[in-house]
């Protein structure tokens, strides 16, 4: 239903996922199929936890968000216990890691994670379209796109790239990308940085619709 929106608000996203993303998940879902606990997706959480998932979750963590904000959040930081137990971490951002994956374990279904990173992989608005460009002809809303900088999942110049080629094609497109520390999490923390341009673009959409009524 190309037709059925009056604005387009893409955040944080592109028109497909990238090869670079899909390998990330590729090892992601290896962590998990390879864990002999995860028992072909039969697995009893009462019987073992499946450790793969907390690997996977790891390597999320590590593509979330960007480089500039794992090195000043730790900063070479060593574990106060390091060198005193035979536990392989030495530095905070490893205990950080193993955290978050742990964490995960917990809360979240291992099967569920797997469908996830292939709705990830799978997504791409072009196809049975003839492509994404194609896609894009098709349809007649205003697009407002806001991208992160630092995204290692959805690149900012990509979604870019979207909004030239819809302006290329005589429709209306704005982009705007988020100066941020925090790399693709940026869309969920720091929702004062692009809340306005939301705002801004719905209202005087609204307006142009009232206007040609």
């Amino acid at each position: 239903y190309p037709t059925f929106m009056n604005v387009l608000i893409p955040i944080a996203v592109t028109p497909y996922l990238s090869d670079f993303a899909i390998a990330f998940n590729a090892i992601a879902r290896r962590a998990i199929l390879q864990d002999p606990a995860w028992k072909n997706g039969n697995y009893n959480k009462e019987e073992g936890e499946v450790v793969g998932l907390s690997i996977a979750r790891m390597l999320g963590m590590v593509t979330y968000r960007s480089s500039q904000l794992f090195n000043q959040r730790f900063n070479r930081k060593m574990m106060e216990n390091w060198g005193k137990t035979h536990d392989e971490v030495t530095f905070e951002v490893e205990s950080y890691l193993l955290h978050q994956g742990e964490k995960l374990i917990q809360r979240f279904d291992a099967n569920s994670y797997l469908y996830l990173l292939k709705a990830m992989d799978s997504h791409d608005i072009g196809r049975d379209r003839g492509g994404w460009q194609q896609a894009l002809s098709l349809m007649k809303a205003t697009v407002l796109a806001i991208g992160f900088k630092g995204d290692l999942l959805y690149p900012p110049e990509q979604l870019k790239h979207l909004t030239d080629v819809y302006q290329e094609m005589g429709k209306k497109a704005r982009f705007f990308e988020i100066d941020t520390e925090y790399g693709h999490d940026g869309f969920l923390v720091e929702f004062e940085k692009w809340g306005g341009i939301i705002r801004q673009g719905v209202y005087e959409n609204k307006k142009a619709i009232v206007a040609g009524s």
